[in-house]
């Protein structure tokens, strides 16, 4: 549904988690809005809180708290022995996304 890239509010310093929209569908955007509003009314260690949502220049993110650790695909590597399957398709941020995130790809 989406892809998460590290981001750093530019006016505080603040390093977070983007994620972004890929789909343009309408029932996405209204999944992701309301994945926004269940994110940001919980509390939990292993929730991170939601900073900021919004549509900017038609691309839909929701920014929030940077958790370190170990990755899903790692963990699942770990496990099984499993490696994910790489998309064969990148993701790129649209240069002007918002004025107040800066994005850089986790990579």
């Amino acid at each position: 549904m989406g892809v998460v890239f590290i981001g750093e509010n530019i006016a505080t310093n603040q390093t977070c988690a983007v994620k972004l929209l890929q789909s343009k569908s309408a029932l996405a955007l209204e999944r992701f809005r309301r994945e926004a509003r269940v994110i940001k009314g919980l509390k939990h260690p292993g929730i991170p809180v939601a900073y900021d949502f919004g549509v900017v220049h038609g691309q839909a993110f929701l920014a929030t708290e940077l958790l370190s650790g170990t990755s899903l695909s790692e963990l699942i590597h770990q496990s099984f022995g499993m490696v994910p399957v790489k998309s064969k398709k990148p993701l790129t941020a649209p240069p002007r996304l918002s004025t107040r995130w800066v994005i850089s790809s986790s990579r």
